[in-house]
């Protein structure tokens, strides 16, 4: 999976917005690389975002507990 995807092919991958993009490389959840002034992403990256939100994962987010 070392297959290089623009930024609007990673959009169209994860079925995202551009702002969504930017919010999961700001959250350390995607990362992107500078190529000739235009982000790209490995695929493999953006399979292993799409594991980390399928239901039953790891929660990526933090927060309290649901006790009492």
């Amino acid at each position: 999976d070392d297959i290089l995807l623009d930024f609007k092919e990673a959009m169209e991958f994860l079925r995202v917005s551009r702002s969504t993009i930017y919010r999961l490389m700001k959250a350390n959840l995607l990362r992107g690389h500078k190529v000739n002034r235009k982000w790209v992403f490995y695929k493999k990256d953006l399979k292993a975002v799409l594991l980390s939100q399928a239901p039953g994962a790891p929660s990526t987010t933090t927060g309290g507990t649901n006790g009492p």
